[in-house]
């Protein structure tokens, strides 16, 4: 992920793949402050609204609860976006693509990564958030199938 990031650096291509370079960055650094890090602690933050807000109202939604951020929330978990680009990135640049391509390489990779950015916070400060000013992510094994 590293060198998959100097090589955004060299061909400039922050911009165009922003999701790509924000988990390369995750993989290189402890914490991270920045704009797409304080994007996702603020998803969470509201997030973490919604759901008490729903347990203090028994399961009913108010309809002036903003749920908009759920379209952001759930790529975010699911990682799609970083999939999607880490495999446009890598065509773009005609590098092996089997890895975001294919469900068993797309799993492994993601076990390794997890290890990698487990611990390392995604960190918001004086941002005024309610529930949250930090992300971190805990990676647990998976559970044995038991047939």
């Amino acid at each position: 992920m590293v060198e998959l990031r100097k090589l955004i650096e060299l061909n400039d291509d922050g911009a165009k793949y922003p999701t790509l370079k924000f988990h390369c960055d995750w993989a290189a650094h402890p914490v991270l402050t920045g704009r797409t890090a304080q994007t996702i602690v603020r998803l969470f933050d509201k997030y973490e609204q919604l759901i008490e807000h729903v347990a203090r109202t028994k399961g009913v939604l108010d309809q002036k609860m903003d749920t908009s951020f759920m379209a952001a929330l759930g790529p975010t978990l699911t990682l799609t976006n970083f999939r999607n680009e880490f495999n446009a990135y890598l065509r773009s640049h005609n590098l092996d693509p089997s890895i975001p391509n294919e469900e068993a390489n797309w799993a492994s990779f993601l076990s390794y990564y997890a290890r990698v950015i487990e611990d390392c916070p995604l960190r918001c400060v004086s941002q005024g958030f309610k529930y949250n000013d930090e992300v971190v992510l805990k990676a647990v094994a998976p559970a044995l199938d038991q047939r």
